[in-house]
């Protein structure tokens, strides 16, 4: 069953009982992420979400993981682009344990000089073995340029200059205002009892109270671009992005329907064209980024340079044809049930259950149950598709970023590529 209580102090509070369950999975959300920075603090939200499991007032660092792995328990974090995410997962006869831990990691943080300058190195390892791989490297260098001018195209690690520049007052600044400018989103997932769970927020978390400085700044549409970036690989890896949809659109579930048909899996249009039929790439997919007030679908593959030219012409006439030739009614159905059987899949766990509580308080102010979600789903018509297909596949969005050897842009030329 689903619950959601806003707490005295804003907390809202979202949980699902499930009794059946041995263990308990518990989150909280934070309103910080990277497109609440600018091009001189890019990377501060990860940085903190990095130095908050470095000691706290009550623990050393390595304290809070081994009081969680000492009862069975794992304890991560995370920054996205628009907020920040703790979680643990335990036994449920130590839920306590979880939000004690939860709560004194959030709220306690030392920010030790010594462990700032450490962990400085840590995320510059971790810059750089992002920029080792093509995929990776390709998406950030991708995403600044689609919203260019937008911290929403800021890569979340942050650039190299910035992380060495940070100092202890400039880390402790922002966690004051980040943190704590919107009330907590504090999610539950497994074997409890809500109104335990309840009585142990409020005594953990109760104190706090908030700024209300949640500035979102806007984002500018995407327009035409079309980059090749020089590198000695023995691949070229593309992608190729037009504009998607925000998260509350009333269009979303069709969006995910006709994503799906596009590069959604090995039965996608785009798999079995240019892997299976051609043999032209290992892999090639479609996937999406999708915020409160935008969106992004792209497409990943990657070949051999002598090979790119034709891999690329087949992407772009398999994207041509959806739009313009549109879908048959059972590839709308067999992707309607591939979606739906993810969903019920990915279920399975506290650990995700808790997610979907937060991701649809976060989004939506809401919490959806299945049977809600499965109907929407079965809702989308072919029609719904098609004309989904036809708004957003136009040229004027389109960005596409060439990764591989010296000789690309000559070779595959800018003009050709249309929508």
């Amino acid at each position: 069953m689903l619950k959601k209580e806003i707490l005295p102090n804003g907390i809202r509070l979202v949980g699902e009982e499930l009794p059946n369950y041995n263990s308990v999975s518990i989150g909280v959300w934070v309103s910080c992420g990277s497109i609440r920075e600018n091009e001189n603090n890019n990377g501060i939200s990860h940085f903190i979400e990095h130095l908050l499991f470095k000691g706290t007032q009550n623990r050393e660092a390595k304290e809070i993981v081994g009081e969680i792995e000492a009862v069975g328990g794992s304890i991560d974090g995370f920054t996205g682009r628009e907020f920040s995410g703790f979680w643990v997962k335990i036994p449920s006869s130590h839920l306590e344990l979880a939000v004690d831990i939860l709560s004194d990691l959030i709220l306690h943080p030392r920010f030790e000089p010594e462990a700032i300058e450490k962990e400085k190195e840590v995320i510059i390892e971790e810059i750089k073995g992002s920029h080792d791989s093509p995929q990776e490297f390709l998406s950030d260098v991708f995403t600044r340029n689609f919203w260019e001018g937008s911290p929403l195209g800021f890569p979340i690690l942050g650039e190299e200059k910035n992380i060495f520049s940070f100092t202890r007052e400039e880390i402790v600044a922002t966690y004051r205002e980040k943190y704590f400018s919107q009330p907590f989103i504090i999610a539950v997932a497994g074997d409890f009892e809500f109104p335990e769970v309840k009585e142990l927020i409020l005594r953990y978390f109760g104190v706090l109270s908030w700024n209300a400085s949640n500035h979102f700044p806007p984002v500018p549409s995407p327009r035409k671009k079309i980059q090749f970036l020089p590198r000695p690989l023995e691949q070229v890896h593309f992608l190729w992005g037009i504009k998607g949809i925000p998260q509350r659109s009333p269009l979303r579930f069709a969006f995910l329907v006709m994503e799906n048909i596009l590069g959604g899996g090995m039965s996608s249009r785009l798999f079995q064209k240019v892997r299976e039929e051609k043999g032209l790439v290992y892999e090639v997919f479609s996937f999406h980024l999708s915020t409160l007030q935008a969106g992004m679908l792209a497409i990943y593959g990657g070949t051999r340079g002598e090979r790119i030219k034709e891999a690329f012409s087949l992407v772009m006439e398999e994207v041509i044809k959806l739009r313009d030739q549109g879908v048959k009614e059972g590839e709308v159905e067999r992707s309607k049930e591939f979606i739906k059987g993810n969903l019920v899949l990915g279920l399975e766990s506290t650990q995700s259950r808790m997610s979907r509580l937060a991701y649809n308080e976060f989004y939506y102010s809401r919490l959806f149950e299945l049977d809600e979600v499965l109907e929407m789903i079965n809702k989308v018509k072919k029609e719904d598709v098609e004309s989904i297909a036809r708004s957003l596949i136009r040229d004027e969005f389109l960005n596409i970023a060439f990764l591989g050897k010296e000789g690309l842009r000559e070779y595959l030329g800018e003009e050709q590529w249309k929508l």
